[in-house]
């Protein structure tokens, strides 16, 4: 006969054992989900390294393609950029391979633009003239590894009559020269196609090695007192810079897209 003690004792014993296993069935289940959690917490990791360098990647890509836009040709070999490379073949279209790791190549494509400069090294940014009704304002980049400096400009177009009453310069990054030329303070007047006038404003300006000219040639008008208005947009301008009587940049800026 069993006695009251030995029935509590294996009662004891049965939940004893009913919480082992309940421990262990939490330990795997909170080990499972542990698991789990890591792996998501690594796959998301991943992900967005995967992420990274895939932007960091489109990044230099596009950089290489200014960069073959600018130079209209292919490059010897890989250029580093940044923390990556990317390589250029110009066949017909402009392509940019880059990997900044093998899980992070990513190939571009562009058409081809040709860059209008001449051998001094001052290039036209095609494209950033701008249509407006009275002025014609536009980017200039010097290429070159040398300043240039200049103190006087033409402007040469075909048709139509037209006169410009003021011109500012402001070259990014480095100096606003605000206001160079004013036809209040030239005894010429107003500036009309093929004539070069000295700045009135100020000394000459400075383009440093690599730095990019915001030229903004303002009011043009129909005629030499200031009268009507004119159309500038479907006009093809050559800009001349000159230091004294020394031809120092010469661009031709196209007209912008027309609507």
């Amino acid at each position: 006969m069993r006695t009251p003690l030995s029935i509590w004792s294996a009662s004891a014993r049965h939940r004893r054992g009913s919480a082992a296993v309940l421990a262990v069935a939490i330990i795997v289940i909170v080990g499972f989900f542990g698991t789990a959690l890591v792996s998501v917490l690594l796959t998301t990791s991943l992900r967005e390294g995967h992420n990274v360098l895939g932007d960091r990647a489109y990044y230099i890509a596009d950089a290489g393609i200014e960069w073959a836009c600018r130079q209209d040709g292919e490059t010897a070999g890989p250029v580093a950029f940044a923390e990556g490379t990317f390589e250029v073949s110009a066949d017909g279209d402009v392509w940019v391979s880059v990997g900044t790791a093998e899980m992070a190549r990513r190939t571009l494509r562009c058409e081809p633009i040709s860059v209008l400069s001449i051998s001094n090294g001052l290039d036209y940014v095609i494209g950033s003239r701008q249509e407006h009704h009275s002025k014609i304002p536009f980017y200039i980049m010097n290429n070159t590894t040398s300043n240039i400096v200049f103190d006087r400009m033409s402007f040469t177009w075909d048709s139509p009559t037209a006169y410009i009453e003021k011109m500012k310069l402001d070259v990014i990054d480095f100096q606003n020269y605000g206001t160079i030329w004013n036809y209040a303070h030239d005894p010429a007047g107003r500036w009309t196609s093929g004539e070069t006038r000295q700045f009135t404003t100020g000394g000459p300006v400075t383009i440093p090695p690599h730095y990019t000219a915001f030229v903004k040639p303002e009011k043009i008008c129909a005629q030499s007192d200031g009268h009507g208005s004119v159309d500038m947009n479907s006009t093809t301008v050559t800009v001349r810079l000159y230091n004294g009587s020394t031809l120092v940049g010469e661009v031709i800026l196209d007209p912008p897209v027309q609507p």
